[in-house]
């Protein structure tokens, strides 16, 4: 809802300006060719950067959305494998995935590495040290596979940071934007008064302001809605018969997806919503939602 606000006035006011701005020509201020010169080289280095970023950008998206799929499946492939080792040791190892994976919804977890989740994460080596003396090669064997892909776990989820905050920095953002400033300005000052003219300038402009906005949506991770970002986490609560996970914050954003009619709804302060964490159907979470919202 709030991209089609933005992206609607921005076309209302790309339309309005163009047809406002009858064109330096129509004012008596002729132009000359070095204006149509700047805008054929503005326009050349700002699709070759806007290219570069969001060819980068896409590539980033991709390999984290990778790396998420495949920590998930390691989570509920470690979930699978603790099940032999008994029922203690596999109700232990789902706690552990449990807190590890609630902590990342508080604040900006996601791709941070927090004491606790490190703790959580971690743990489940210790929790290899209350098994008892195995005694048969399939135990063994599932052992060697449990701490394999717990290895594995904690490599992917590093590289997952790692990639995930990875960004277009403010001084990349600079040559971007001031190519886009120069461009729109020429754009103006070519255009004719004509209704035709006006129209057309004002549809490229929109495009400009376009192309910024996925480079934005691109570089939060945006690109798809929320799925990349929060479903692949939600299938692991989903797998371990847990009921699934949501900070208020998603509640009020509409990020519940539908067909979860009831969930655990973190209401902590601060940010840290595992805080305080309770079992709530859709409605009465949107209830809390708007009384968090009115208070």
């Amino acid at each position: 809802m709030r991209k089609l606000v933005v992206l609607g006035g921005a076309l209302a006011l790309s339309l309005i300006a163009a047809f406002t701005f009858p064109g330096a020509a129509a004012l008596g201020a002729p132009h000359g060719e070095d204006i149509a010169t700047l805008r054929n080289v503005s326009s050349l280095l700002f699709g070759i950067l806007a290219g570069f970023f969001v060819a980068f950008l896409l590539n980033r998206f991709t390999a984290i959305r990778s790396l998420l799929s495949r920590e998930s499946s390691m989570l509920m492939e470690l979930y699978r494998l603790s099940q032999p080792f008994g029922p203690e040791f596999a109700a232990r190892t789902t706690e552990l995935i449990d807190t590890y994976l609630i902590d990342r919804f508080d604040g900006a977890n996601y791709f941070s590495f927090t004491m606790r989740g490190r703790d959580s994460l971690f743990g489940l080596f210790d929790n290899l040290d209350t098994l008892p003396p195995l005694t048969s090669q399939n135990l063994t064997s599932m052992h060697r596979n449990f701490v394999a892909t717990l290895r594995e776990t904690i490599a992917l989820r590093r590289e997952t940071i790692v990639t995930g905050t990875i960004t277009v920095s403010l001084l990349q953002w600079l040559p971007l934007l001031l190519l886009a400033t120069i461009l729109i300005t020429s754009i103006f000052a070519l255009k004719s008064d004509t209704a035709l003219s006006s129209f057309l300038s004002g549809m490229l402009v929109f495009t400009i302001f376009t192309v910024l906005y996925v480079i934005k949506d691109l570089s939060d991770l945006n690109l798809g809605g929320e799925f990349l970002k929060f479903e692949t986490i939600e299938r692991v609560f989903d797998f371990m018969g847990r009921p699934r996970y949501y900070p208020l914050c998603h509640v009020r954003e509409g990020l519940v997806p539908p067909g979860v009619e009831r969930f655990r709804l973190g209401m902590g302060k601060g940010r840290i919503y595992s805080a305080h964490i309770i079992e709530v159907s859709r409605e009465q979470a949107l209830r809390h939602a708007r009384g968090i919202q009115e208070a």
